[in-house]
C-alpha cells in the first residue's frame, strides 16, 4: 500500500514547480514582489530632471544593463501586473528613490511608490500603445515618450506642508490609466530589453 502513496508524493512533487510559476503572477503573489519593490533600502537619485531626465528603477545602475531581480517578478506578468500597478498610482507611501529637479534640485526628495508604479507601468507600455507619444519618443526628459495625460512628474504629491498627498492630476492620471485598461486599449509587454536581449 505504500507504493502508490509514495508514486502519489512523487507526481506531487513533480507538478509542483508548474504550479508554483503559474502562482507567481497572482494578485497576491505580484502585490508581495511590489511591496518588496517598494521596500528595496537601495534605489538613490532615480529620477533627475535634466538633459535626459529618463531615469527608472528598472535597470540595476551604473551599467544598466540587468533588470533588477525585484521589479522583474512583477514586470514579467504583463497585464496582469499592470492592473495593480494602476491601482497604486496615488499611493503616498514613500520609497527610497529620489527626485532631483524643479525646486529640489539641490536637495532631492524622496518619491512616493505611486511615482515608482507609474515608471514600472511606463516600462512594459509597448510602442504602439495609445499611452505613447510617438512624437517625443525621441526626445529627452520627463514624460517623454508618453502622452501628457498619462503622465505625472515626480513631485505632483507635495504640498505646501511638506505632506505627501496624491494631487488631483495624479487622480486624473490614474482615472485614465484606469479607464483605458477596462476599454482594452493597453498594450503591455515583457520585452527583450527587459530580458537583456539586443
Amino acid at each position: 500500500m505504500r507504493k502508490p502513496i509514495l508514486l502519489l508524493a512523487v507526481i506531487a512533487g513533480l507538478l509542483a514547480p508548474s504550479v508554483s510559476a503559474k502562482d507567481a503572477c497572482s494578485p497576491r503573489s505580484i502585490r508581495n514582489s511590489l511591496e518588496t519593490v517598494r521596500k528595496l533600502g537601495d534605489l538613490g537619485v532615480v529620477y533627475i530632471e535634466d538633459a535626459a531626465g529618463d531615469g527608472s528603477v528598472v535597470k540595476i545602475p551604473p551599467e544598466y544593463h540587468s533588470i533588477r531581480p525585484e521589479v522583474a517578478a512583477v514586470l514579467q506578468c504583463g497585464s496582469r501586473a499592470a492592473a495593480i500597478l494602476i491601482e497604486h498610482l496615488d499611493d503616498t507611501r514613500p520609497t527610497s528613490a529620489e527626485f532631483s529637479g524643479g525646486s529640489h534640485r539641490a536637495s532631492p526628495i524622496r518619491v512616493p511608490f505611486g511615482v515608482v508604479s507609474l515608471d514600472l507601468l511606463m516600462s512594459i507600455s509597448t510602442f504602439d500603445s495609445p499611452v505613447r507619444d510617438s512624437e517625443t519618443e525621441d526626445n529627452d526628459g520627463l514624460g517623454c515618450g508618453f502622452k501628457a495625460e498619462y503622465y505625472f512628474r515626480p513631485d505632483e504629491f507635495e504640498t505646501p506642508q511638506g505632506a505627501s498627498k496624491a494631487s488631483s492630476w495624479v487622480l486624473k492620471v490614474k482615472f485614465r490609466w484606469r479607464r483605458a485598461l477596462a476599454r482594452s486599449q493597453l498594450k503591455f509587454e515583457y520585452s527583450k530589453w527587459h530580458r537583456g536581449e539586443f
